[in-house]
């Protein structure tokens, strides 16, 4: 009998719980933080991004990002002040 073992083990971990983790710990100190990790939007998305993303989907450009997200939309986000 051949006993398979799970490689579920190898998998990377789901960085998005680390990032609202430190997101909790720093709204627990009162620093004001704007999460962005993980939830559903109350809101729908804007009609300039709903035409954006139609766009996107009409020519093609679809596909994953990097893990960390668009360098230059971080930068934007982080310059947000």
């Amino acid at each position: 009998m051949v006993v398979s073992l799970s490689r579920r083990g190898n998998v990377e971990p789901f960085h998005a719980m680390d990032v609202l983790a430190e997101a909790n710990r720093l709204k627990a100190q009162g620093v004001p933080v704007i999460s962005m990790a993980i939830g559903q939007p109350s809101d729908p998305a804007p009609a300039r991004v709903r035409a954006a993303a139609a766009e996107a989907l009409r020519v093609g450009r679809i596909g994953y990002t990097d893990t960390l997200g668009l360098a230059g939309l971080r930068r934007a986000i982080a310059a947000h002040c």
